[in-house]
């Protein structure tokens, strides 16, 4: 064909060039001779080469001319196909053959597609390139798998990988299985198609884990492999029932879909139905898990049907032990079995429907049942009949029970039926609610197990009955009940159990509306029931006294009963019927029956515990131990110990709650060593008999209370308690483990409070007392040296001058005079401490003489708003001890800034007016701050201010200038009972001395520096040391500091008599001294760092330990501010 187009070729150049010809006939002549060469050489074979050249100039055309030549072109280099793909496409499109020529080469084509195969060894019989679709080749040329590239890179997004084109012509992959890696190898015959950007295969074979052929108008949908991070939606293969049944590893699939996730596990998706080896069918209208003998295999949230393995006997008939389906969520399930071919059918307790919420009325949740019924949200009756009224009457009512009757028609149900041999039928619905069966229960040879949720109401012949409001009603002669008030009003009622009672007739009292009684008639109160678990069972052909209608027997009642008789097959029928037990059917169970039955047994009933999630294993534990300490048996006491031989380990709250309910000795001591260090030892203490364990509990008891716990300075007294009581070698052990740098002794409001109990506990026994001393760190928080303080208080000068003084005073006096010592740096030597103490005990006489209250005394006192300050407790206390001239007996703050105003400034004038009127004595009882005295608001947290003419507050600034307009400051006293009293004081005498003050005034405060004030104590203390008729003195201040000495610090601030005494003093002002402060580092001295941080921190709302300025720290918290002065 060449050969003659170049033929004509020459004839049409001759033809076209006849006037050429006749002017040079050479190069005519020349050019027909080159022509015909060519014709020549045409005549030979096209060479590798000439393709070469033309595959270079064109390489599709090239490779679609001469595709024997492309072949040879990328036979040494298989990957040139990825450089152009579309050449190859030229070639494999002629014919398949050239794709099983190089399988590498289409390796490399398919990789250009986006699909990476591992290996392809098998040969393929088609490729159509315009949809893509390649066919693979068996035995005999037969067709073994249809795929496409785009069915690949779907299977790939699924998690598939390693593609392979086996030799037997299957396409093989691997898929994710398991949380470790794992995979699972899965093989194709059929073919691949796509919908709805799923890929199935029909007409085929899948093999992988378990094998299954689809055939017909089936198919089978290839989904994720279930490996980590993949949903529930996972497995092997989803089959769908198209136009015949399909068979599965272990059932057929006769309706609807199925995922297979294993040999012994699938899923059996929603309105499916399926058939197993002993020709029990289960329809579901939800999906719903089916296991295979597998154990505990129902972990799944929704529904589940645990199969065991059928058996085949020797006469060829198929058995199971046992099936237990799980009906979870919505799913209505339908079960048709065979009687006979299981030993035991049980059907789970089955779930009530939630309840809806209907709103919230006076912050209270109400919800509402299918029933129509109020209930709590823990699900008891509703009784407050004006909410209920309010609920019943709105619209939000009927929504909400529409709702609830929706859910109760969706609620699980599983309908059982039972086909006998002689074609008889009996049939049970379970449900959330009793069991209703049709057709005779008797002589089935199937055991049946159930447990379901029922209230059980009073009969309508009961004596009295209790309704929803806890009202009783009593039974009459006619049958009626009657409903008698305090006021003899009367309803009477006709009850109808389940139903409740409905008014008939209401009667007035005496004195009553009788038309308001009218309107109640027609009204329904419900009654209250047992709300309990029962258990129904046909076993042995015979049914359980629940399954016969009679619902009396409790779950508890009936297990305990089974575990007496040992009954075994029975017992394990029951079992299975229910996932958990609550803790109180555990209790009553191990109680009743604990003494009949092995410790295995017992371990079986405690496992069927299973507590919330946030319950750690330590609380399971111990709900275990407690409940086997209702039961004194011997297999009880082995199953406690055999618990306590686990690595759990205890916290003091749960060992003292263990120690309480176990009695026996050799447990209560494993159970103390499963803890490292007991918090409240004393709680324990109490629960044991013997010095052997006491010991033992004293030696764990090192750490006492925590560094935070609001109940750790009671931990301590309780324990200092039971110490003075214990045995005098206990005694010592005890004191001695003590840790002193931890737990109470570091409290950031408890420390103080803490080193005064030890010390208070002990004040009669000196030689333990100093023992103590000697091991206590030193306090630099609020100033104690104890080694100082110890030399003091037991120097033979000091206990000679205080030894009629109660504790609390020669405390005081023991830790004044070791500051004194510290500031002025004396040597601390016998003689200096009788020279110190002696200067205390003077200035302390003196002010022992000072009359606070008395008939001679002007009274100025003042309040906050708040009724819990209150100015007739204040003016009575006056009173008593005499005081006649008071300036105005209702001082107190008002709601309004206005009006707090005009009661501050009446306020301020009595004061500057007082100086005619001679000793006066202003009293304060209110919130405080820093540098103010709150009339209204100022609670704490909101206490600070550094505006000094505020309406609500009346500032040291403001008070300070009253005073000076007064003058003759020395016949003053000031009682301040608020929180920062001392703070306040401080910086009152500041400002004074500033003002070039001379004399100054008394002042007695019932909190110390940095310290909030518990409400009521400061008075209630001078309430108990009062007399009437009697002066209140000073004498009678120092009485009181019994009274607050283990929970808050008074403090007790007077001028100087001795100029040489203000080496002692060093504050911002020298003319005044603190005695019996527990912490007189000085009056006013200027406002630390850490003091000017902490009231910034307040005022910006944050709540902080106030600074170690004060023996007694206190922190204020939201919840504690109602029950403090502060």
């Amino acid at each position: 064909m060449e050969n003659l187009m170049i033929l004509d070729g020459c004839i049409w150049i001759l033809k076209m060039n006849r006037e050429l010809m006749k002017v040079n006939k050479n190069i005519i002549w020349v050019l027909v001779v080159v022509l015909l060469a060519g014709i020549a050489l045409s005549n030979g074979k096209y060479t590798y080469d000439q393709f070469k050249t033309d595959f270079t100039q064109n390489p599709l055309a090239a490779a679609h001319k001469h595709p024997e030549q492309y072949m040879k072109h990328i036979h040494k280099d298989p990957d040139s196909v990825k450089k152009n793909p579309a050449a190859y496409e030229k070639v494999i499109s002629q014919n398949v053959k050239y794709i099983n020529q190089n399988k590498k080469a289409f390796k490399s084509y398919a990789e250009t597609k986006g699909v990476k195969f591992k290996a392809v060894e098998g040969d393929f019989k088609s490729f159509d390139l315009k949809t893509g679709r390649l066919v693979t080749k068996g035995a005999a040329g037969k067709e073994v798998v249809s795929f496409t590239f785009n069915n690949i890179k779907k299977l790939n997004n699924l998690g598939g990988s390693n593609f392979k084109v086996k030799k037997n012509g299957e396409l093989e992959y691997s898929m994710p299985s398991g949380d470790y890696g794992e995979k699972q190898v899965i093989n194709l015959r059929g073919k691949l198609t796509e919908e709805k950007g799923a890929v199935y295969l029909k007409q085929g074979k899948f093999s992988g884990g378990v094998s299954v052929t689809i055939g017909g108008k089936n198919k089978a949908k290839l989904i994720p492999g279930c490996g980590r991070d993949i949903g529930e939606y996972c497995g092997l293969i989803e089959v769908e029932v198209i136009d015949r049944p399909i068979k599965l590893p272990r059932s057929v699939l006769l309706k609807g879909k199925a995922v297979v996730k294993s040999k012994y596990t699938l899923d059996l998706l929603e309105k499916s139905k399926i058939q197993n080896g002993v020709g029990a069918t289960f329809e579901v209208s939800e999906k719903t898990k089916i296991t295979f003998n597998v154990v505990n295999g129902c972990d799944s949230s929704y529904s589940c049907i645990e199969d065991s393995i059928p058996i085949t006997s020797e006469d060829g008939k198929s058995t199971s032990e046992n099936v237990k389906i799980h009906a979870r969520e919505n799913n209505k399930l339908k079960v048709n079995i065979p009687d006979g071919v299981y030993k035991d059918i049980v059907v789970k307790q089955i779930k009530k429907p939630e309840l809806v919420q209907v709103g919230t009325s006076d912050d209270t949740e109400v919800y509402v049942d299918h029933e129509g019924k109020l209930r709590t949200k823990m699900g008891y009756l509703f009784f407050n009949q004006d909410i209920k009224k309010r609920v019943l009457a709105s619209s939000q009512y009927q929504v909400a029970l529409k709702r609830a009757r929706k859910l109760k028609d969706q609620s699980p149900q599983v309908d059982l039926t039972l086909s006998k041999k002689n074609k008889q039928k009996t049939n049970v619905l379970f449900s959330a609610y009793k069991p209703i069966s049709r057709g005779s229960l008797s002589g089935i040879k199937t055991n049946l197990g159930h447990v379901f949720e029922h209230t059980i109401y009073p009969s309508s012949s009961a004596k009295s009955i209790l309704d929803e409001s806890f009202e009783i009603w009593k039974r009459r002669p006619d049958g009626l009940y009657t409903l008698t008030g305090k006021k003899s009003e009367k309803w009477i009622g006709r009850y109808i159990p389940g139903k409740g009672i409905t008014i008939v007739q209401a009667i007035a009292g005496p004195g009553q509306d009788q038309k308001l009684f009218d309107k109640d008639v027609g009204q329904t109160y419900a009654i209250r029931g047992n709300t309990a678990r029962f258990p129904w069972m046909i076993y042995n052909g015979k049914p359980s006294v629940n399954s016969q209608g009679k619902i009396s027997t409790e779950l508890s009642v009936g297990l305990s009963s089974l575990l007496i008789k040992k009954n075994k097959p029975q017992l394990q029928l029951l079992f299975g019927a229910f996932d958990t037990l609550r803790a109180s059917e555990i209790d009553e169970v191990i109680r009743t029956s604990a003494s009949k039955v092995d410790v295995k047994t017992l371990e079986s009933i405690l496992d069927k515990y299973h507590p919330p999630k946030a319950y750690t294993p330590e609380k399971l534990l111990i709900l275990k131990l407690g409940a086997l300490a209702n039961s004194k048996s011997s297999s009880a006491r082995k199953l406690q110990m055999k618990l306590l031989d686990s690595k759990v380990n205890f916290g003091s709250e749960d060992i003292s709650n263990l120690i309480r309910s176990i009695d026996n000795p050799k447990i209560q001591e494993r159970i103390i060593s499963k803890t490292k260090n007991i918090p409240n030892p004393a709680e324990i203490l109490v629960y044991v008999q013997s010095d052997k364990l006491r010991k033992k509990i004293i030696e764990k008891a090192r750490i006492i209370g925590d560094a935070y716990s609001k109940g750790s300075l009671s931990h301590l007294t309780s324990y200092l308690g039971w110490i003075k009581a214990l045995k005098p070698e206990l005694q010592r052990l005890a004191l001695n483990n003590i840790d002193f740098k931890k737990g109470v002794f570091i409290h950031h409001e408890k420390a103080g409070s803490a080193l005064k109990s030890l010390l208070i506990s002990f004040k009669d026994k000196p030689i333990v007392m100093k023992q103590l001393l000697s091991r206590l760190p030193q306090q630099k928080n609020f100033g104690l040296n104890p080694q100082i303080f110890s030399q003091v208080y037991f120097d033979s000068h000091f206990q000679k001058n205080t030894k009629k003084m109660d504790f609390a005073n020669k405390y005081s006096i023991a830790l004044t005079a070791q500051r004194y010592l510290e500031r002025t740096g004396a040597k601390v030597s016998s003689k200096n401490i009788e020279k110190t103490v002696k200067l205390i005990m003077d200035y302390r006489k003196k002010f022992s003489k000072r009359e606070i209250l008395g008939k001679k005394v002007y009274y100025i006192p003042i309040t906050h708003r708040e009724s819990r300050f209150e100015n007739d407790r204040m003016v009575k206390l006056a009173r008593k001890a005499g005081v006649t001239d008071i300036a105005a007996t209702g001082l107190k703050g008002k709601q309004r800034n206005s009006e707090t105003k005009k009661v501050k400034k009446k306020f301020l004038d009595y004061i500057e007016n007082s100086k005619p009127k001679g000793r006066t004595t202003i009293h304060f009882s209110n919130h405080g701050g820093p540098k103010h005295q709150w009339l209204s608001d100022g609670q704490a947290g909101a206490h600070l201010s550094d505006e000094m003419h505020k309406p609500n507050t009346i500032s040291y600034v403001e008070l300070g200038d009253s005073l000076i307009k007064r003058g003759k400051l020395s016949e003053v006293n000031i009682l301040i009972d608020s929180c920062y009293s001392k703070d306040f004081t401080d910086n009152l005498y500041a400002y004074l001395h500033k003002k070039g003050v001379k004399e100054m005034p008394t002042i007695v405060t019932e909190t110390n520096r940095g310290s909030l004030g518990w409400g009521g104590t400061f008075i209630s203390a001078l309430e108990k040391v009062s007399r009437k008729g009697q002066s209140l003195t000073g004498k009678n201040i120092y009485r009181a500091e019994k009274h607050t000495f283990e929970t808050q610090d008074m403090s007790v601030t007077m001028p100087l008599i001795n100029p040489k005494h203000r080496t002692i003093v060093k504050g911002r002002t020298s003319k005044v001294i603190d005695l019996g402060s527990t912490d007189s580092r000085g009056v006013s001295k200027k406002p630390s760092k850490i003091q000017k941080k902490k009231e910034t921190e307040a005022n910006e709302g944050k709540v902080k330990p106030l600074p170690p300025t004060v023996i007694e720290i206190a922190k204020i918290e939201l919840g504690m501010q109602k029950q403090l002065v502060g």
